[in-house]
């Protein structure tokens, strides 16, 4: 029965998310196994999903405020505390002076809206649907 391209990629995916210190060896390892089993073939495309579960992961380990004007540091933290995000995560703050008041933050897949703009569409929409 033949392994699919995805069942290695997700194979070598959990191995390194197991053993990040060993990586690179694992890696080489994996091309390895591949190319004895003949499935060099496939290398490309698992390269491929490795590196768009990385980009993923990447994506869930940064944190987006995107508030009015630059936010100061307590702030900053207090929102990092709010969403649940780990000490090491990364911040990119943006700028957007559409935004009324408050801030938008982006992590882990979900939208927090605590703008102004936000609010009122909340209790807009209370009003309307209750």
């Amino acid at each position: 029965m033949p392994i699919s391209s995805k069942d290695l990629s997700s194979a070598l995916i959990e191995l390194i998310e197991e053993n990040p210190q060993e990586t690179k060896g694992l890696t080489n390892n994996f091309v390895k196994y591949c190319k004895e089993k003949g499935m060099a073939h496939k290398l490309p495309s698992i390269l491929r999903s490795v590196e768009l579960k990385n980009e993923e992961n990447k994506r869930r380990k940064r944190i987006i405020i995107t508030a009015k004007e630059k936010l100061e540091e307590k702030a900053i933290k207090n929102i990092i505390k709010m969403v649940g995000g780990s000490p090491g995560v990364e911040i990119e703050i943006k700028i957007n002076e559409d935004i009324i008041g408050g801030f938008v933050v982006e992590y882990n897949g979900t939208i927090y809206d605590a703008s102004l703009r936000g609010q009122m569409n909340q209790i807009k929409n209370k009003l309307i649907f209750n």
